[in-house]
C-alpha cells in the first residue's frame, strides 16, 4: 500500500536526518537535503495516489450505468417472477379440469354425449354436476360405473350418482338424458 511505504520512508529519512544534525554544520546540510530529498517522495506518492484516486473515479463513472441496469434487470425479475407465479397458479387450476374432463370424455360411450358440466359447492365440499344423453339406459349405467372405477372417481369422497334419467323424443328420435352427480375433493387434491 502506498500510504504504508511514505509512512515507512518518512521515518526512515527522520531517523538519518537525527544522526546527520549530530555531525554539526555538514550535518545541517546533509539534513536539509534529507528533508528535501522526503518532500519530493512524499509529493511523487501523493501524486501517484492521486491519479490512482482518479482511475477509481473513472472505474466508478463507468460502473455507474452497468448497476442501474442490473438493478433494473433484478426488478424486472422480480416482476416477472411474480406474474410467473399468478400464471402458474391460474395453470394448475386449468390443467386440474383439463384431466377431469379427458377422463369425462375417455370413459364416454361412443353412442353417449355430454351437453353440459358444472360445478356446485367450493372448497372441499364440491360436486361436479353432468349432464349428458345416451341412446340406452345401459350404456348411462355403464358410464356411471366406469367413472367410479376411473382415476377421477378413486379420488371422490363418494361414488358417482345417478340423479336422474329420462326418455326424451325429438325430432331425431328418442334418447335418454340424463344428469350425474360426483362429490370431488378440492382442486388440489383432485388432480387425476
Amino acid at each position: 500500500m502506498p500510504g504504508v511505504n511514505l509512512i515507512a520512508k518518512r521515518r526512515a529519512l527522520q531517523i538519518n536526518a537525527r544522526r546527520i544534525a549530530r555531525l554539526g554544520g555538514v550535518g545541517v546540510v546533509a539534513c536539509a537535503g534529507l528533508i528535501t530529498l522526503c518532500a519530493m517522495l512524499m509529493l511523487a506518492e501523493l501524486r501517484l495516489l492521486e491519479h490512482r484516486a482518479t482511475e477509481l473515479e473513472t472505474d466508478v463513472a463507468l460502473l455507474r450505468p452497468t448497476l442501474a441496469r442490473y438493478r433494473h434487470a433484478r426488478q424486472t425479475q422480480e416482476q416477472l417472477a411474480e406474474r410467473a407465479r399468478f400464471y402458474l397458479q391460474a395453470r394448475a387450476s386449468q390443467d386440474w379440469w383439463l384431466g377431469w374432463l379427458y377422463e369425462l370424455q375417455a370413459r364416454l360411450p361412443q353412442e353417449a354425449w355430454l351437453t353440459a358440466l358444472d360445478t356446485q359447492g367450493t372448497g372441499g365440499k364440491r360436486s361436479l354436476i353432468i349432464d349428458g344423453g345416451a341412446q340406452s339406459e345401459q350404456l348411462i349405467a355403464g358410464y356411471v360405473a366406469e367413472l367410479g372405477k376411473s382415476k377421477l372417481g378413486s379420488q371422490c369422497p363418494s361414488p358417482p350418482r345417478l340423479v336422474f334419467m329420462r326418455l326424451v323424443s325429438s325430432a331425431d328420435g328418442e334418447y335418454q338424458q340424463f344428469q350425474i352427480s360426483m362429490s370431488v375433493p378440492g382442486s388440489e387434491a383432485a388432480k387425476p
